[in-house]
């Protein structure tokens, strides 16, 4: 039985890693796990013990399978261990821990919820897993706006190699796209060198969204950033047009597919 591995400190990540996805694609039942309870709770306890979860730099990756497990445990302790984890600092094993709790019946704290929702790595994906489970309520109505999640995709688009070092809100338009009058919300994207000095920094839009408010729904089919030149407050109008243009020739190209 390969679940005995985790008990062997070398190969217990591995396992780990593979028995959630046997899990997650009910390839094995729950009841497997039960029986290794006690070594789950035990790797999890000496993560808290040590100073690998303080560790700015520490690869918590590695450990996300680990929170998935106690969740599908669902038990008095393994549930108080995921919120140990929902209040660790590290957003990556908090979301996990979040979505777990919440899966589970049990209380998530809402100050915890409130930063996931306010990261912009971290917000669509939570708010898609709360409303699968029925409990999009759970999220913060501050950041249940067509303004952050535009944040949010726009961020999402432009990860490449680096993340966006800073994103500043400049508006909203309504324009017509193809025809069809919708919103766009426009973002001054910096990114840093590698010195952590802000280098660059780019017009971006996200859309389209209806003009009901309510609708968070977007194509992404305008989503895009301006990098012919720097971002220049002046230029915005001229710019956000341009965009707009390269959109439509998008949407036109998408249909001949």
């Amino acid at each position: 039985d390969i679940l005995v591995l985790l008990k062997n400190g070398d190969y217990w990540e591995d396992v780990a890693d593979y028995t959630k996805t046997a899990l997650d694609s009910g390839t094995i039942k729950t009841e497997l796990l039960l029986p290794f309870d006690k070594e789950i709770r035990l790797i999890s306890d000496t993560l808290f013990n040590g100073h690998t979860l303080q560790d700015e730099d520490a690869w918590t990756w590695r450990y996300g399978s680990l929170v998935s497990l106690l969740g599908y445990l669902n038990n008095t302790e393994s549930n108080q261990l995921l919120k140990r984890f929902l209040a660790e600092k590290d957003l990556y094993l908090k979301s996990i821990a979040a979505i777990c709790l919440v899966r589970n019946g049990q209380e998530a704290d809402p100050k915890e919820i409130g930063k996931l929702a306010a990261d912009n790595d971290y917000r669509l994906d939570l708010f898609k897993e709360l409303k699968s489970l029925g409990k999009e309520n759970l999220f913060p109505s501050k950041f249940r706006s067509q303004r952050y999640f535009a944040e949010a995709e726009l961020y999402s688009y432009a990860t490449d190699d680096y993340s966006p070092s800073g994103m500043e809100f400049i508006g909203e338009r309504v324009a017509e796209l193809n025809g069809l009058k919708k919103k766009f919300y426009l973002f001054r994207v910096g990114f840093n060198n590698e010195e952590e000095n802000e280098q660059s920094a780019y017009l971006g839009i996200a859309g389209p969204y209806e003009m009901d408010t309510k609708n968070l729904e977007t194509s992404n089919d305008a989503t895009e950033l301006y990098y012919d030149e720097e971002y220049n407050k002046k230029s915005t109008d001229q710019q956000f047009r341009d965009l707009l243009k390269k959109a439509e020739e998008f949407i036109k190209n998408k249909k001949k597919e």
